[in-house]
């Protein structure tokens, strides 16, 4: 495994931070993420609470 020197390793997470955000940001726009709480808010409960799925 080679190192791999700290100014290119950087630059590539500050790229891929950069278009986590605008991801983020788009799908925010579309109301997905909203849509997409809604649904673990739903969800959440009977994932905690394994006897009532049956």
């Amino acid at each position: 495994m080679s190192k791999v020197p700290a100014s290119k390793l950087r630059s590539k997470t500050v790229i891929l931070v950069g278009m986590t955000y605008n991801i983020l940001n788009i799908l925010n726009i579309l109301n997905i993420l909203n849509i997409l709480n809604i649904i673990s808010n739903v969800i959440t409960p009977y994932m905690l609470n394994p006897g009532a799925w049956a």
